[in-house]
């Protein structure tokens, strides 16, 4: 069994579509996968976020850059479970962030995922909308299959948990 399979198995008993959303979390060895559920049935999920941490494994600072760096390689490598492949966009070391966005020939309309790196313990995944009207950009949620929802909480739970 794995951290993403633990996460589908608790989602399957998530509200149905248009219920307010819920948090699910999942712990395994030491990383944390939670998702914020909007709706689930049996074949898949609609997410507003995904967040995996190890907060038991510090990365010292002086590290942070490089642990930030192949942790944005791998995943851009990867894009696991998501619509679009992912190009890094910013890795800031001395903030301790890295972001990674879907690359811009691949966004759907104006929507696209967004995955944040912060100290090298923690990952998370939106989905984004940019709105011209409003000049801004609105969160929405993400449809996923049950199989892509847990090979991404994986592979982020290796990342992170892993220390890229």
């Amino acid at each position: 069994m794995t951290i993403g399979k633990d996460l589908i198995e608790k989602i399957r008993g998530a509200p149905a579509e248009g219920v307010e959303a819920r948090p699910v979390e999942v712990e395994r060895d030491g990383v944390k996968v939670r998702a914020t559920v909007r709706g689930a049935d049996r074949y898949g999920c609609a997410i507003d976020h995904v967040r995996v941490t190890a907060p038991g494994r510090p990365v010292p600072p002086e590290e942070r850059g490089g642990v930030l760096r192949r942790q944005a390689e791998r995943l851009a490598e990867r894009s696991p479970g998501l619509p679009e492949r992912l190009k890094v966009h910013e890795v800031d070391p001395g903030v301790g962030v890295g972001i990674l966005r879907s690359r811009p020939e691949e966004v759907r309309g104006r929507r696209y995922t967004e995955v944040r790196l912060r100290g090298g313990r923690e990952a998370e995944v939106e989905r984004y909308e940019y709105r011209p009207e409003a000049g801004r950009r609105e969160r929405i949620p993400q449809g996923f299959t049950h199989e892509s929802l847990e090979r991404l909480a994986d592979d982020l739970a290796e990342v992170v948990g892993g220390g890229g």
